[in-house]
């Protein structure tokens, strides 16, 4: 079953310790981005390892033991280079498959990642992968 996922761009300096409750006050997002957990299923490649990784991240999560447990983390230069390897995934794949539609679900989903990513890079910050809050999972 696929969850949604909320990806949220943070100043790196703010990053909670690993199994610190996430609350407002310990979590102040600049961007926040959602994307569905079945994105990635991409089975083009460069491009779907590079997603995999992107929504994989490290550990923030009390007990890290449990490989995808949430939430997880990428620090700065993480987000920089994963940046540019989604960046040039996307566009090989562009290039060397059929073009899709501007609102087709996949496009739509990995465009979300790109740009919370390209964000981040650009301001320096860290990203942290949650799960999704009810409210925005269960939107229209």
């Amino acid at each position: 079953m696929a969850i949604t996922l909320a990806l949220h761009s943070i100043p790196e300096s703010v990053l909670p310790a690993p199994g610190t409750p996430l609350t407002r006050e310990n979590f102040p997002v600049t961007k926040t981005t959602y994307c569905s957990s079945y994105i990635q299923e991409v089975q083009v490649q460069p491009l779907g390892e590079r997603i995999r990784e992107a929504i994989r991240g490290e550990s923030l999560a009390a007990n890290p033991q449990f490989r995808l447990h949430l939430p997880r983390f990428h620090n700065p230069t993480a987000v920089k280079i994963l940046h540019q390897q989604l960046q040039n995934g996307w566009a090989e794949t562009r290039r060397t498959h059929p073009p899709l539609p501007p609102d087709d679900w996949w496009t739509e989903q990995i465009d979300a990642i790109l740009a919370i990513f390209a964000w981040a890079a650009e301001h320096g910050e860290a990203v942290v992968i949650t799960q999704a809050p009810l409210r925005q999972r269960n939107a229209p």
